[in-house]
């Protein structure tokens, strides 16, 4: 059984919006991006059309490359990285500015790195510590 609800149609009417996504036989946007001077806006009116994939492009456009691999956990702030296999294999970590780690399992110093390749195990963690050079 298909239900369909009447809601407002929400779209982008902007001339200083780069459309790029249409909502299906409206004719109207429903993706757009707006650049300023200091920041980048981005405007998705279907969430259900929100997936790991544009959340990763949307952060390369942005000028930043994402920590870690998709579909697995990762995160990163204050000093520390952390990652959560999803799924077993090879896992590469990236980060803009060399640093030491601190593996805060183990206690191993990796000196001097921006990229780090750990093979996991679904369900496996691990969790670092920067430490600038």
């Amino acid at each position: 059984m298909l239900t369909e609800f009447k809601e407002p149609l929400i779209y982008v009417d902007d001339p200083g919006a780069i459309a790029f996504g249409e909502i299906t036989g409206t004719g109207k946007s429903g993706w757009a991006v707006k650049r300023f001077k200091d920041w980048t806006s981005v405007y998705i009116s279907i969430a259900g059309a929100f997936t790991p994939e544009l959340l990763r492009n949307i952060v390369r456009e942005a000028g930043t490359e994402p920590l870690g691999p998709c579909n697995d956990v990762t995160s990163g702030g204050n000093g520390f990285i952390t990652i959560h296999a999803l799924f077993d294999g090879s896992k590469i970590l990236r980060w803009q500015n060399k640093c030491d780690l601190v593996d805060l399992t183990s206690g191993e110093i990796i000196k001097d790195v921006n990229t780090l390749s750990l093979p996991m195990k679904a369900g496996e963690t691990r969790w670092f510590r920067k430490q600038q050079l």
